[in-house]
């Protein structure tokens, strides 16, 4: 199945429930699209002013009817047929602005004339009204349109401000004008939407929320449509689509996943002579599919720059994203127990499957989607991929099993929205493992591109690429490059990486019988670190080891580093005294583990090191917590 065909019978599953319209992203119907709206003008059924409105940011998103060429405009005059801009709606706005400066700067992008694409809009508007002659909706608004007072009605109600000179003032002139301060228009005032309230008595007065508008522009521009042809997706003879929505994303996305005016490139040229011969797609199943991608965004989509990932079934049910996963879902006690390998994969497997449970025997769509430019150009799908809930599930739970280990760093809110630390076991987030790698203020599109590549890793089962997983061992063993919290962090994402990319093969507690050279070393490191700092805290000094600040070197020549710290514990175990013995005891237990001449081995230690470090770091506070309760 293909993904414009998936997402085409996922609208035809969701849409008929009625409240999909009311979600915060909504399951648009044909022929419509989303729109961010600025200002609400409110008229009677005969066409008489009413007032005005400014819309604040987060009401703006509105369903409104639009045409084929409209939904997808870049350029050029192609109005909307009902909600629009004040270029298309507002007759003479261009004799209501300065285009001959604005304070000190010349401005050349604002509206010179607008009466061709007022003629287009009022045209369109009389053809809509021709095919249903009794809506007194759209007849009111074109009324009110043709008197021509839209502007001093909008400066009058006080949504729109003028400069001294009486035109349109910019922004640059009135900053906090409402439609610059609450609506947050990005260019000038006259750049603003509009969106129609009718009152005609029916309780329906708010055009955007009304059924029988929807179902009234539907009907009329599905009979316009005369262009026919195979669409490559049904293979039907449909009308086809000749351009496709954007706004996929989000409200102000330009860019598409197809797109084929580019009669001077090439988009087709070389091999065909015109677009139709490249493809062929239905206009409703364009519709659709991209009404369904923009719904599924909104509920259950995943961003990280202009890279999205979007994870669905058929049905609408929830599904767990692989680049998105709850991590308040896997928190745990700080129970011993919990840390072994068969309890975590246990206790991890139950929460996935029970969280999935709806949609284990369907099937399941992950399609992930990029693009060079944020809002403007083509979109990519870089990853499509389409399989049985079963076999995704099982995908999450190895990965989450392979990877698991103990990590503190996440805080979570509470529904009353206090923040609290959670304790989980389990895989970091790909954008967390991205992070890691190359640092919190790395590149937007380099962590989106880690991303990309960590999501095979995760429903497909390959190995992590080596690449990632040597910069991330590497900055962890840095601590002196970063804050404790931070390193802290990196540490633990380091363990589950490098765990990772050995399928595996470790355990999450202190493994005391393992006797590789790389392992015992990372535990050798541990207790001069716990050594040390021992002494400090009972000299009531706080400030690194000398392991925290010699790891970078111990990671690289192990042996030579290690007579180094080893000399410098000599004071500090003067300082602890007879204290100074279990630790000198643990260093001596660890050093007649090594076989043969593996202790004398200096070459570069492997990030097995780091999870021995981490782990015989918690195995030391663990059984401290232990003792202290045993003796209270």
């Amino acid at each position: 199945m293909s993904w414009m065909s998936a997402l085409a019978e996922t609208y035809d599953s969701c849409s008929k429930d009625r409240k999909t319209l009311h979600d915060k992203v909504p399951l648009v119907p044909i022929c419509h699209t989303l729109n961010n709206m600025h200002i609400t003008v409110s008229i009677d059924g005969n066409g008489h002013f009413i007032g005005s409105e400014v819309i604040p940011k987060d009401e703006q998103p509105t369903i409104i009817p639009c045409t084929e060429s409209s939904a997808g405009r870049t350029s050029g005059l192609s109005p909307h047929p009902l909600d629009d801009k004040m270029i298309y709606l507002a007759s003479g706005l261009h004799l209501r602005i300065n285009n001959k400066c604005t304070g000190d700067k010349i401005n050349n992008k604002r509206i010179e004339d607008n009466s061709e694409a007022f003629s287009l809009y009022v045209s369109l508007l009389k053809n809509w009204i021709n095919a249903d002659p009794t809506n007194i909706k759209i007849r009111a608004v074109l009324s009110y349109i043709e008197s021509g007072t839209l502007i001093d009605d909008l400066v009058a109600t006080g949504s729109i401000v003028l400069n001294d000179q009486g035109f349109i003032a910019s922004k640059d002139e009135c900053p906090n004008a409402p439609l610059f301060e609450k609506a947050k228009v990005p260019k000038e005032q006259e750049d603003a939407f509009i969106r129609w309230s009718v009152d005609v008595g029916d309780g329906r007065a708010e055009t955007w929320n009304d059924p029988s508008m929807y179902s009234s522009w539907t009907s009329y521009f599905l009979s316009t449509q005369d262009y026919r042809g195979l669409c490559y997706i049904t293979g039907d003879d449909v009308p086809l689509a000749k351009n496709h929505p954007s706004k996929i994303r989000n409200a102000g996305d330009g860019c598409k996943l197809i797109s084929s005016n580019d009669n001077s490139g090439f988009t087709y040229r070389g091999r065909l002579e015109t677009p139709e011969q490249a493809y062929g797609i239905g206009y409703g199943v364009s519709q659709k599919a991209h009404s369904a991608l923009r719904w599924l965004i909104g509920r259950q989509g995943y961003y990280s720059g202009n890279l999205c990932i979007v994870t669905w079934s058929i049905g609408g049910e929830d599904v767990s994203n692989p680049a998105d996963m709850d991590y308040d879902m896997f928190s745990v006690e700080d129970d011993d127990d919990a840390y072994t390998n068969e309890k975590a994969a246990k206790l991890l497997n139950n929460r996935i499957r029970g969280y999935n449970s709806q949609i284990i025997d369907k099937k399941i769509h992950i399609m992930a989607m990029d693009s060079s430019q944020s809002a403007k150009g083509r979109l990519s799908i870089s990853l499509y991929d389409t399989r049985l809930g079963e076999d995704f599930v099982g995908r999450l739970e190895s990965w989450q099993e392979i990877c698991a280990w103990k990590h503190d760093y996440v805080s979570v809110k509470d529904e009353d929205g206090k923040k609290r630390k959670i304790t989980f076991i389990g895989a970091p987030l790909p954008r967390d493992i991205a992070q890691t790698a190359y640092g919190v203020n790395a590149d937007d599109k380099l962590i989106a591109s880690t991303i990309r590549r960590l999501l095979p890793c995760i429903i497909d089962g390959i190995r992590i690429p080596r690449d990632i997983v040597d910069s991330v061992v590497r900055r962890a063993c840095n601590p002196v490059s970063m804050e404790e919290w931070e390193w802290k962090k990196c540490l633990s994402i380091a363990c589950s990486v490098y765990k990772g990319y050995k399928q595996g093969g470790y355990n999450m507690t202190l493994e005391k019988e393992r006797r590789s050279r790389d392992y015992l070393y990372g535990r050798l490191l541990a207790i001069a670190h716990l050594m040390e700092s021992s002494a400090l805290k009972s000299a009531g000094e706080s400030r690194q080891t000398t392991a925290t600040r010699y790891m970078q070197r111990f990671s690289e020549y192990p042996y030579s580093t290690w007579k180094e710290i080893e000399l410098a514990l000599v004071p500090y175990a003067a300082r602890l005294g007879t204290m100074a013995g279990y630790y000198q005891h643990k260093i001596s237990e660890i050093m007649d583990m090594f076989e043969g001449d593996d202790f004398r081995d200096n070459r570069k230690l492997s990030g097995e090191f780091l999870l021995a470090y981490h782990c015989q770091i918690e195995d030391h506070f663990r059984k401290n917590d232990e003792d202290e309760t045993e003796v209270n």
